[in-house]
């Protein structure tokens, strides 16, 4: 559900699951990560500085064929082999990073997993070593036909926790690791640490000690923010909802409900976001929609979530709600919408209405039933 005005000192994201990388966001893994890749250079021949660069959020089977493209498979099957046991020999020195600890040990029976590059043995023996519980739901590097940046893992794990990717929030703090979430449609990437900083995750903190979840909404401390959002209004959305072109001949009738992939108008934008969260609208015009008593009902009292209506007063001939402006009530001065002026999906005050001649009558709200 979208909530107020963004407080000065919390942003509030609405998740229902959580996605974890291991290494860089859960344990602190780099110093043991390198010394063991730096080990494995000098083994096979190759100068640790050209290979350490490269290692951070890939499979290490990926790693092992760049650096021995002249290796067959079960070549590289036994160089991926040695340096898994060189860096699974060095777990038992890995660290949580600061918060994990707290953050996991509050989740409970809520839905998480961890989505990452390593094997599941090396996973495993990091979070152990990190004195971390282990997830459910473990989606490694040996699980998946591509590794990260393709969106294999992150898919699999929305698809194992029963969700759309849409309804998930991903914590990476690698550049492939956030082209992985949001290539599966991650509804909110979190970058951790400032290697993330040089990326387009929607913030980014320093660790895990500024966040809370309790099921349903994530918390993050604004004082401990790296880099905000950019439109803190909008964080409520998930990415596709967030950045989505207006393009008026998108009929909502000849639509398929939820897809703004390619655009959207008032209507089709407004009942892709009431659906995303849990709404049921059927695709009809505004005239339909201010007419119909069945499928919405008409309220006076606005509450978040409801459909509000604007015109410019009534036309000679034309039933009330004809080519209405369509828009999403989220708060007394907080209206969410797209159309033609702001191009992309915004949020207006009552005053930024009323203050444009077409807007300038508020025809009513409409409530769409939960599904």
């Amino acid at each position: 559900m979208p909530h107020g005005p963004v407080s000065p000192d919390v942003l509030r994201i609405p998740t229902k699951a959580l996605l974890f990388d291991c290494d860089g966001v859960l344990v602190d893994s780099v110093a043991a990560g390198e010394r063991g890749w730096a080990q494995w250079a000098t083994e096979h021949g190759l100068d640790p500085a050209d290979v350490l660069p490269a290692i951070h959020g890939r499979r290490s089977t990926e790693t092992a064929r760049h650096f021995l493209p002249d290796r067959d498979d079960a070549g590289i099957a036994a160089a991926v082999a040695r340096i898994d046991a060189i860096e699974t020999a060095d777990a038992v020195h890995t660290r949580p990073i600061p918060g994990a600890a707290a953050l996991l040990a509050g989740l409970g029976e809520r839905p998480w997993a961890v989505v990452t590059s390593a094997t599941t043995v090396l996973a495993t023996a990091r979070l152990g070593g990190a004195a971390l519980p282990l997830p459910d739901v473990l989606v490694s590097g040996d699980t998946v036909a591509t590794g990260k940046p393709a969106p294999d893992c992150y898919l699999a794990a929305a698809a194992r926790l029963g969700l759309a990717p849409a309804h998930t929030t991903v914590f990476e703090d690698t550049a492939a690791g956030i082209r992985a979430a949001r290539a599966a449609g991650a509804g909110h990437v979190v970058g951790i640490g400032k290697r993330a900083l040089d990326s387009d995750a929607d913030i980014v903190v320093p660790d895990l000690a500024c966040l809370a979840w309790d099921g349903t909404t994530l918390t993050v401390r604004a004082d401990a923010l790296l880099r905000g959002p950019a439109d803190p209004d909008l964080l409520f959305l998930p990415t596709h909802l967030r950045n989505v072109p207006y393009v008026y001949a998108r009929d909502p009738g000849r639509t398929t409900p939820g897809d703004v992939s390619e655009g959207a108008n008032c209507q089709v934008y407004a009942y892709a976001v009431l659906a995303h969260f849990g709404r049921r609208v059927p695709p009809l015009r505004s005239s339909d929609l201010w007419a119909d008593e069945t499928a919405v009902t008409t309220v006076t009292d606005p509450r978040p979530l409801d459909l509000l209506l604007y015109d410019a007063g009534p036309l000679p001939g034309r039933p009330d709600g004809y080519a209405a402006h369509v828009a999403v009530h989220l708060a007394a001065d907080r209206i969410l919408h797209l159309c033609k002026e702001a191009a992309r999906p915004a949020v207006w005050t009552p005053a930024d209405f009323a203050a444009r001649p077409r807007y300038t009558r508020l025809l009513g709200a409409k409530r769409a039933p939960a599904e």
